[in-house]
């Protein structure tokens, strides 16, 4: 594959949004709470609380570049964190309409290059 035609997790869904994103974004958009500043995700136990939060945070990226909230750093919980890996990891190894998949050993490196997005634990 040439260069000028491989994804890279930085081109992938990891830097910019895909073409789900803005209705991805609406459907949250409604559950946040401005007033106070939170995402209310009502009663759940503390499981689904990660799982809801893992949902709503898996395209942040800890260098505040992700969507929908440009979140950074340790205000991305660490199910969201490990989410984002394997969203990025997925996207880069499945055939695409504009791309074919790369072998998974070239995703590893796309992700461990992609310096300033992914939690490096």
């Amino acid at each position: 594959m040439s260069p000028a035609t491989s994804p890279s997790a930085d081109d992938s869904c990891a830097a910019r949004p895909c073409s789900q994103a803005p209705a991805a974004a609406a459907a949250v958009e409604g559950t946040f709470n401005s007033a106070i500043g939170n995402w209310e995700f009502g009663t759940f136990t503390a499981d689904a609380h990660g799982v809801l939060e893992a949902t709503l945070q898996h395209h942040e990226r800890l260098d505040g570049s992700g969507y929908p909230q440009h979140l950074q750093g340790d205000d991305i919980g660490i199910m969201a964190r490990m989410a984002a890996i394997c969203d990025v990891y997925d996207d880069l190894v499945t055939d695409h309409q504009s791309h074919p998949g790369i072998e998974p050993s070239a995703a590893i490196e796309e992700l461990l290059n992609a310096q300033g997005k992914f939690d490096p634990a």
